[in-house]
């Protein structure tokens, strides 16, 4: 979970406060280091102050102001190889060429298993450092 001695990052944005503090709570539990926001545009603008710092995106797709893949399209414009996490209540209504288009990785249906969360997680960083 570490690249160059620091803790894989992990950027994780939920309008929900209650799903983001148990899902920060899971991730950090894995050793990853988190920033953990409720706010789309909050993650965005974190993001573009410091795009390097994140290894993974996990996004919540209903989110007021901009949608996951709203986000996902606005982050993997600026760096595609970024591996990104949609969450949604409503997966498979999701168009698969509009996930990739967007840039997302995998998509995860809600209500999220948290523990499967952090499995998830540990993969796209295993195979984003096999490439």
């Amino acid at each position: 979970m570490e690249s160059d001695g620091k803790r894989a990052c992990v950027l994780f944005v939920d309008d929900d406060e209650r799903i983001t503090q148990m899902a920060e709570q899971v991730l950090r539990d894995a050793s990853f280091e988190v920033a953990a926001l409720t706010r789309s545009l909050d993650a965005l603008a974190a993001f573009r102050a410091d795009p390097s710092r994140f290894d993974v995106i996990v996004l919540d797709q209903t989110m007021p102001q901009l949608s996951g893949l709203e986000l996902a399209a606005q982050i993997s414009a600026i760096r595609r190889e970024l591996p990104i996490v949609l969450l949604s209540g409503m997966a498979e209504s999701l168009a698969p060429r509009a996930l990739e288009q967007a840039g997302v990785h995998t998509c995860l249906p809600k209500p999220l298993r948290l523990s499967r969360l952090a499995e998830v997680v540990r993969a796209l960083l295993a195979t984003s450092d096999d490439e």
